[in-house]
């Protein structure tokens, strides 16, 4: 049952997007998308996280620099980002698709 690993689902629209601990594996994909039919499923892995560049943005939506995430506790709603952005001029964070190598 997917809904047992899922740490984190939100709806856009007719976009669905999922976060897992372990990517989804195609067999489980198949199954959403025949029980939400409808809706267009976007499946992560906290993987797809780790590394990641992020741009972050104060309140105008302007970016002030970039981070790298560095954790994510779903859990705990809270996200770790090494940046030399003071976090009080931080409103948002845009994590991108891009992943640092391992060092």
């Amino acid at each position: 049952v997917v809904e047992d690993i899922v740490l984190w689902a939100e709806r856009h629209g007719s976009e669905l997007t999922l976060i897992t601990p372990d990517p989804l594996t195609e067999a489980k994909l198949r199954q959403l998308v025949e029980r939400l039919g409808e809706l267009a499923i976007s499946s992560y892995s906290l993987n797809d996280f780790q590394q990641a560049l992020a741009g972050l943005e104060n309140r105008e939506r302007e970016t002030v620099g970039l981070g790298v995430v560095r954790s994510l506790d779903f859990a705990k709603q809270i996200m770790v980002i090494e940046t030399p952005v003071s976090e009080g001029d931080i409103a948002s964070v845009q994590v991108g698709r891009h992943k640092l190598p391992p060092a």
